[in-house]
């Protein structure tokens, strides 16, 4: 289904009971040594959570899944998009299958962990345990809610039995935040005429493309906040280092122009081996952030144009590099 506000995903809360607290979140923190040089913080609203976390699940994990569609405290999605990031940092060379945790301290810091993997399997470790003994090593040991996410196409997947053990060490009443990634393709036909024309230009910038050394063609478009169109295509140099992506070019275009407000951009590609839909790269990502931090962004391929993916740029860059 549609994530919470068609920002996050899906998320599912497991259990039942009340409570309320602050929430301060910043940057991942490696050790206390570091002392998060740099923070944000969030709104110092309450969030209510409804969970008492192991009594419910081990009765029933199933029926004590739902998804979890209400009304989203910002808060609550900032850790689970901090679960997100943690995500992409996985260790997972055997299992493939990557999972990022999320870990609310009772002081308001929060941190993270991903599952680190190890040949000899039984020496692996999860992503909740992985944040859990580093907040430990740092002098945490009381916790509010972790949020956990994990890519699976059937379902939530909740913690392991000896992660539900660790978390309940430490806290009976943790609260536990599901989450997977949920990126909604849509009809072209269902979404408006600009947008829909945004598509069509990033599609022809597409033929344009100069890739004689990849021979990927890219093309991207993208609308100003007053409504102007800028497109722009990959252009390879044999210094590889040198090419430029579609959406770089189409953002130069645009800021050379007076342009520095964007509010969409559509990327267009064909990636025939596949099948599948092509996002942007890193560093066009920040770039992107950097003139739109609530960038919409619809991802389309050329051999398929009835259906578009998508998403914005706080769902491609979590925990983004900003001044903002």
């Amino acid at each position: 289904g549609p994530g919470v506000d068609g920002e996050i995903g899906t998320m599912a809360m497991l259990g039942e009971g009340r409570d309320s607290w602050p929430i301060t979140v910043g940057d991942t923190f490696m050790s206390r040594a570091a002392n998060l040089a740099k923070r944000r913080r969030l709104h110092p609203t309450e969030i209510r959570t409804s969970i008492s976390l192991f009594s419910a699940v081990e009765l029933n994990t199933t029926s004590a899944l739902a998804n979890y569609t209400t009304e989203a405290n910002p808060n609550i999605k900032q850790l689970i998009r901090e679960s997100v990031s943690a995500r992409e940092m996985a260790y997972a060379p055997y299992s493939k299958f990557k999972v990022g945790a999320a870990l609310l301290c009772e002081d308001g810091e929060v941190v993270t962990g991903c599952n680190v993997e190890n040949i000899s399997y039984g020496a692996s470790i999860c992503a909740e345990r992985t944040a859990l003994v580093k907040a430990v090593s740092c002098g945490q040991i009381k916790f509010r809610a972790i949020a956990v996410t994990a890519d699976a196409s059937d379902g939530f997947v909740p913690p392991c039995g000896v992660c539900r053990q660790f978390i309940v060490e430490f806290s009976a009443n943790m609260a536990v935040y599901l989450a997977k990634p949920d990126f909604s393709t849509v009809l072209v036909s269902s979404i408006n005429s600009d947008i829909q024309q945004l598509v069509r230009d990033s599609v022809a910038a597409r033929n344009l493309a100069y890739c004689p050394y990849s021979k990927f063609q890219v093309g991207a478009a993208l609308i100003t906040m007053d409504g102007k169109t800028f497109t722009g295509c990959n252009v390879e140099n044999i210094a590889y280092g040198g090419s430029i992506c579609a959406e770089r070019t189409a953002i130069v275009k645009a800021v050379s122009s007076g342009k520095q407000k964007f509010k969409a951009i559509a990327v267009a590609t064909d990636n025939i081996k596949t099948d599948s839909f092509t996002a942007p790269c890193g560093p066009c990502r920040q770039f992107i952030v950097e003139f739109g931090s609530d960038t919409i962004v619809y991802l389309a391929k050329v051999n398929d144009l009835a259906t578009v993916l998508v998403t914005d740029i706080k769902e491609l860059l979590p925990l983004s590099f900003t001044d903002f």
